[in-house]
């Protein structure tokens, strides 16, 4: 459920411990693998406030299937919103001052010497473009929310 999710990503928020990774393992013999891993990546500065970017990489499934999503709170640990991703593969490395730092290092049919910096010093981005080959990679986008 979303409260429940959303208190791990707040003790692992509150916790302020930057690229630390946390495993939250909620497998079972009735539902099958299931866990998450939770960072918080630390915080980025966007147009003069700070912004906290916390990445949850889930694999589920006797395929072993991954999901990336990428949550973004305020300085005051209130949530904004999210980019929910199509592989836990496509979840940033690092932040840099106000970029978000993408590799493709674990990306078998991309090319492992391209890099994507997602820039946030004037604001989220809407749309988030991740590169894999050429002039090929995804699209991913930040929704605006309603609670």
């Amino acid at each position: 459920s979303y409260s429940q999710k959303n208190d791990i990503l707040l003790m692992v928020l509150k916790k302020d411990q930057v690229n630390k990774t946390f495993l939250f393992d909620s497998s079972s013999e009735k539902d099958g693998l299931y866990k998450s891993y939770i960072t918080y990546l630390g915080p980025v500065n966007a147009n003069n406030k700070v912004l906290k970017i916390v990445t949850q990489k889930n694999i589920w499934g006797s395929n072993q299937h991954t999901s990336g999503i990428i949550y973004i709170y305020d300085n005051k640990n209130q949530y904004v919103g999210k980019y929910s991703l199509g592989s836990g593969f496509d979840l940033p490395i690092k932040i840099q001052k106000s970029y978000l730092i993408f590799t493709n290092e674990y990306k078998k049919d991309c090319d492992p010497n391209l890099t994507t910096t997602i820039d946030f010093s004037m604001e989220i981005p809407q749309i988030i473009f991740l590169k894999c080959k050429g002039e090929h990679g995804d699209v991913y986008s930040f929704p605006i929310e309603k609670d």
